[in-house]
C-alpha cells in the first residue's frame, strides 16, 4: 500500500526522465560502494562542476540531502511531481551529502548548453564542424537533452570499465594533436580523469574482493568446524549463512535489486524494417501472455536514417513475485531486431 502510493505521488514527464533518474539512483549506489579516499575525491571533482554551472548563471531546479538512504531524493521527486505535474529529465551531480538536479529541459534552451556540447565535440568528435543555434533548434528534444545530459557529465564520469577505456582513448587523441595553447591543459585534464576513474574501480574492486574473502573463510570455517562436534557443525553453518546473508544484503544496498516488488518499466525496441510492432507483459508465475498483464500498447518504431528505435512506458507500476516473469513479443522474426525493458524500483 504505501508503496503504491509513493508511485502515485511520483509522475515522469516521459521515459528518458524515468532512465535518467535510475541512472542517477545507481550512480549514487556505485559511489558509496568507493572507499572514503576515492568518494572525497569524486564529490571534490563534482563540487567544482557545480560552481562551474553556477558560474555559468544557471540554477538548480532541485537540491536535496544524501544521507538517509534515498528517502530525501524521494521527498524531492515528490516535490516536483507536486509543483510541476511530473519530474522533467534531469542532470544529476552527486555531491555526497547533497544532490544537486538542473532541468535539462530548460538547459536545452540556454546557450550555454549548446556551448557545452560543442566543447564535448571537440574531444570525442576533432576536427567537427561545431553545432550552430540554428541547427541546434531543428534537433529532436529527446536528442538534445541526451547531447547536453552526455556534455554535462562529460568531465566527471561514472567510474566503470567502459568508461576508463574511452577515456584513455581521449587522453591518447588529444596527445595526438597539433600543438596548441591548451593542449597541456587539456591532456592533463583528461588524465586526470582517468587517474579518478583508476582509484575508483579499484577501490570498488577492493572492496568486493574483501567481502568475497570473508563470505569465502566463513564456508572454510564451517568445514572445520564439521569436522568436530555436531554442536560445532551447527554454529558455523549458522555463521556462515549469516554472513552470507550480510553479502547479499550488502550487495542489493549497493546496487538496487529489480525484483522488489514494486516499479516502473521501460520497453524499448527497434530493428532495420521499421514495421515490426512490439508488446511486454507482466506474466505471473504458471500464467501465460494475454491482454490482461499487457503493461503498454504496441508499439512499432519508425525509421530514421535507416535505424528504427521506440519507447513505451507504464508509470501506474507493477508487482513481481517469485516466478513471474517479463515476455517480450516480435509481430515478426525478420530482420535485425532488439528489445528490452528496463525496470525501475521505486
Amino acid at each position: 500500500m504505501q508503496k503504491t502510493e509513493l508511485a502515485s505521488r511520483i509522475k515522469f514527464q516521459d521515459a528518458q526522465s524515468a532512465n535518467l533518474a535510475a541512472e542517477a539512483a545507481i550512480h549514487d549506489k556505485q559511489l558509496h560502494n568507493m572507499d572514503q579516499e576515492a568518494q572525497d575525491a569524486h564529490n571534490a571533482a563534482s563540487l567544482e562542476q557545480f560552481k562551474g554551472l553556477q558560474a555559468l548563471g544557471l540554477t538548480p531546479t532541485l537540491v536535496v540531502g544524501n544521507n538517509h538512504g534515498g528517502a530525501e531524493a524521494k521527498a524531492g521527486l515528490e516535490q516536483l511531481t507536486a509543483n510541476q505535474g511530473a519530474v522533467p529529465p534531469m542532470f544529476t551531480i552527486n555531491l555526497g551529502h547533497q544532490i544537486v538536479g538542473f532541468d535539462l529541459n530548460q538547459l536545452t534552451q540556454a546557450p550555454q548548453g549548446l556551448d557545452a556540447v560543442n566543447k564535448m565535440r571537440q574531444v570525442t568528435n576533432p576536427g567537427a564542424t561545431p553545432i550552430d543555434q540554428k541547427t541546434w533548434a531543428t534537433m529532436p528534444k529527446q536528442m538534445q537533452v541526451d547531447q547536453l545530459n552526455a556534455a554535462l557529465n562529460f568531465t566527471n564520469p561514472t567510474p566503470n570499465e567502459q568508461n576508463l577505456a574511452t577515456y584513455k582513448n581521449y587522453v591518447t587523441t588529444l596527445q595526438a594533436q597539433p600543438d596548441s595553447p591548451d593542449k597541456a591543459a587539456k591532456v592533463a585534464q583528461f588524465q586526470g580523469i582517468v587517474d579518478r576513474m583508476q582509484k575508483g574501480l579499484d577501490s570498488m574492486n577492493t572492496r568486493a574482493n574483501a567481502q568475497n574473502a570473508a563470505k569465502e573463510g566463513a564456508v572454510e570455517q564451517a568445514k572445520v568446524a564439521a569436522d568436530n562436534s555436531p554442536t560445532a557443525i551447527a554454529g558455523a553453518r549458522a555463521k556462515a549463512e549469516a554472513e552470507a546473508a550480510g553479502k547479499n544484503a550488502a550487495d542489493k544496498a549497493a546496487f538496487g535489486n529489480i525484483t522488489d516488488p514494486f516499479g516502473v518499466g521501460t520497453f524499448t525496441a527497434g530493428n532495420d524494417v521499421g514495421t515490426i510492432a512490439y508488446k511486454w507483459n507482466v506474466v505471473p508465475s504458471g500464467g501465460s501472455v494475454g491482454t490482461t498483464n499487457q503493461m503498454s500498447a504496441s508499439v512499432t518504431p519508425a525509421l530514421q536514417s535507416g535505424v528504427g528505435i521506440a519507447t513505451s512506458q507504464t508509470l501506474t507500476g507493477f508487482t513481481m513475485g517469485a516466478g513471474d516473469f517479463i515476455s517480450v513479443n516480435a509481430s515478426a522474426s525478420t530482420s535485425n531486431q532488439i528489445a528490452f525493458v528496463t525496470v525501475v524500483e521505486i
